[in-house]
């Protein structure tokens, strides 16, 4: 057969979805041996075959289309015939260096005005599908379909909508095309299909996110109905009627949405409605999607919740996830403030035993949800798991992962994983990785339950009054107004106390190293006063509660997510974050009571109570003696001026070193973190020294004792294996201690 035939045939079968594989190896054999006898067009022909079909070709292959691109390309090959090259390359996902520069080279000397609107869009997109970021050459790209924008048809638009939003993260330029595209298409919203407008609200999304700074920590206070691009998009949405759409492309929207920050109740309650009512059709990446898009613009609609969990549970897809699609799934729920605790435990589960499969985000993902949930059932288990992955493999998790871990670790499961910790903390150039201020507030929980808890003299570590010090300054720069008020009430009421402070050590007990509310240290009283954000709510319990309580049907229970659990913990019991729940678990470790007042409750009642609390516990140490009626009445006075003392302080208590400079090798120098030449202290060196040791025996009696634990018959599972290896953790670290 001659070369022409054999081309058209390839092409032929590609387009007909005809594979044998027999067939191609000959055909793409055979023009690798005569391929200069191969017209272009034959040559672009069987490359576009090949990238239709998924079939790579061999190195040789490779060399010869390389070779004849290099001697025949600016005479006979036309825009559409490297177009199928590019194309089928793209396809293939082979970036042939070689191959690009060739291409590259002459369409920046040819330019794009010969070229038709397809294989311009096209070569666009392969090359942006091929991470190919050549800037003149997109430059050059962009301006040929802004000059052209309005004879695109819709589906060439889009196409180029995500080219060009892909390369806005490694070119300058790819933004004022993008904008350039978007301002254009606007007005022509209408010739869009359904599907077409879905994919480009997604592209504009994702042009957004990868071309401003997004802080991914607060989202309630940047999210508003101000984007023009999306409210076009909703207005067209609303047009055509939602029961139009399909429920893949109104996930695209709402996601495309989330990611253009556009916060638009009325059209968020009714897609959560379609949700609802197509939740079965919805595959488990949908499904996970929507929950981090409804999470993410802070709406919580607890009917759409449930029916995305319900189909979660009904079809069993935690095991089937992927480790993304867990981690999304797990994050979602923790910025609704949502305790699912059979699908926490699900994947608490799958994560123990896939690890070394996660990465530094997904597993920092998985533990923040679990611990502002207060997810604890697996916890120790799964802590231990991410804190060895940590060890074991630290320089492939980023600054941010390791804080958030550390965060996490501490609310969760405190020090039973504490030979990882420290490990992690000892790793050479830990602090030198480039932690901004968040990172060592967020680590400073850790250093606060191995010194509680555990007994540990962590002041003597290096880190420590950096940590400290950061996390007084953050922490101490708010105080709630109702706090104000309580305060306020108490000074009236001559009750000694602190506001805001962190709160001072106990005879006898360690200091808990953690900001609290109120302070009131002659009741030994702790007063936390919590918002709604310091709840979770129980989805299950909350859906059955006002599924009875509201008798009619109809009424949604949705909004901010405050908002929402202000409204479920009116009928309910909401269970506390795992940050409000730690921090009552140092104080109380520390020998404080520790009291929680509603953001509601009216201060003036909470004021006479402890009043009556302190006269009763004056007159309980003013009657032990009444011979000493004199010696009583000078302390009641002693007593009376200590109340003009710092009672209502707000400002953050000064670490021990009030200077800038702080023990462990770290210094402030502006906004900066300097690492100066480490010097470690006596204790420091020891601690070290003596976990070497214990990691070592961790090691040997891991081994000794079941000989290769983890593949033992002993343990059905990843989890049984890691709460046994937790246990050894325990005895390891317990020992190290007492050795001290």
């Amino acid at each position: 057969m001659s070369p022409r035939n054999l081309s058209d045939l390839l092409w032929a079968c590609s387009r007909l979805d005809i594979f044998d594989s027999e067939l191609f190896n000959e055909v793409i054999s055979d023009a690798t041996r005569r391929l200069e006898m191969y017209t272009a067009q034959g040559i672009s022909l069987l490359v576009f075959a090949l990238g239709y079909v998924g079939q790579r070709p061999r190195a040789v292959f490779m060399q010869a289309l390389v070779r004849e691109l290099r001697s025949r390309i600016d005479k006979e090959f036309d825009p559409q015939a490297i177009s199928n090259v590019v194309y089928g390359m793209m396809r293939l996902g082979i970036r042939d260096d070689r191959l690009m520069k060739i291409v590259s080279e002459h369409l920046l000397r040819t330019g794009f005005d010969e070229f038709e609107s397809l294989p311009l869009v096209c070569i666009a997109s392969a090359y942006a599908k091929l991470e190919c970021w050549n800037e003149r050459l997109f430059a050059s790209l962009g301006r040929s379909v802004i000059e052209r924008l309005n004879d695109l048809p819709p589906r060439l638009v889009v196409m180029s909508a995500l080219c060009f939003a892909q390369s806005t993260a490694a070119l300058e330029e790819s933004s004022f095309i993008m904008e350039s595209i978007l301002k254009g298409v606007e007005p022509r919203l209408n010739e869009f299909t359904n599907r077409d407008l879905s994919t480009i609200s997604f592209a504009a999304g994702k042009f957004r996110q990868l071309s401003e700074a997004i802080d991914h920590d607060k989202p309630r206070a940047m999210y508003e109905a101000k984007d023009p691009f999306a409210k076009e998009v909703i207005e067209q949405v609303d047009r055509r009627t939602f029961e139009s759409f399909t429920m893949q492309e109104m996930n695209l929207i709402t996601y495309g949405l989330m990611r253009l920050q556009h916060r638009d109740e009325k059209f968020l309650l009714k897609a959560a409605n379609q949700f609802v009512k197509n939740a079965a059709e919805l595959t488990s990446v949908e499904i996970v999607n929507a929950l981090y898009a409804f999470g993410r613009l802070e709406f919580v609609h607890l009917q759409f919740v449930h029916a995305m969990v319900e189909e979660v549970r009904r079809r069993n897809l935690v095991p089937e996830m992927t480790n993304l699609e867990m981690a999304t799934l797990a994050y979602s729920l923790g910025l609704c403030r949502i305790s699912v605790e059979e699908i926490m435990d699900a994947i608490a589960v799958q994560v123990v035993g896939r690890a070394r499969e996660c990465s530094g985000q997904g597993l920092a993902m998985v533990l923040w949800s679990m611990a502002v949930v207060n997810a604890k059932t697996h916890a120790e288990p799964l802590v231990s798991a991410c804190l060895e992955e940590v060890s074991a493999r630290g320089t492939q998790f980023d600054s941010s992962s390791i804080s958030i871990i550390f965060w996490s670790s501490a609310i969760l499961s405190g020090t039973a994983s504490a030979v990882w910790a420290l490990k992690i903390f000892f790793m050479p150039g830990f602090w030198s990785q480039g932690l901004d201020e968040r990172s060592y507030a967020m680590i400073y929980h850790m250093y606060a339950a191995l010194r509680a808890e555990a007994g540990l003299a962590m002041e003597e570590l290096d880190g420590w009054y950096m940590c400290r010090r950061i996390y007084e300054e953050i922490t101490g720069a708010n105080i709630g107004q109702q706090n104000q008020r309580l305060s306020q009430r108490l000074r009236m009421q001559t009750i000694a106390h602190l506001a805001n402070a962190m709160v001072p050590a106990l005879e006898g007990f360690p200091e808990a190293g953690v900001r609290a509310d109120i302070v009131i240290e002659k009741l030994q009283l702790i007063i936390e006063v919590e918002g709604p954000m310091r709840n979770v709510i129980p989805l299950d319990k909350a859906v059955a509660a006002m599924a009875e309580i509201e008798g009619e049907e109809g009424k949604e229970i949705c909004g901010r997510t405050e908002e929402v659990i202000a409204e479920v913990r009116s009928e309910i019991e909401c269970g506390l974050t795992g940050s409000a729940a730690f921090k009552r678990r140092l104080l109380r470790k520390c020998g404080w009571r520790v009291v929680t007042v509603s953001f509601d409750e009216n201060e003036e009642y909470i004021a006479d109570a402890l009043c009556k609390m302190a006269e009763k516990k004056e007159k309980q140490d003013d009657g032990v003696d009444q011979e000493a009626e004199g010696d009583a009445e000078d302390d009641d006075a002693g007593a009376q001026g200590s109340f003009d003392e710092p009672a209502a302080a707000t400002a953050p208590d000064v670490a021990a070193m009030a200077g800038d400079s702080f023990a462990g090798g770290i210094s402030l120098v502006g906004d900066e973190v300097v690492e100066k030449e480490q010097v470690l202290s006596e204790y420091e060196k020891k601690v070290r020294a003596k976990l070497d040791l214990a990691v070592e025996e961790l090691q040997r009696r891991i081994l000794e004792e079941r000989g290769n634990a983890a593949a033992s018959s002993l343990f059905s599972n990843h989890l049984e294996y890691r709460r046994w290896q937790v246990g050894l953790e325990k005895d390891v670290i317990k020992e190290m201690l007492d050795s001290f």
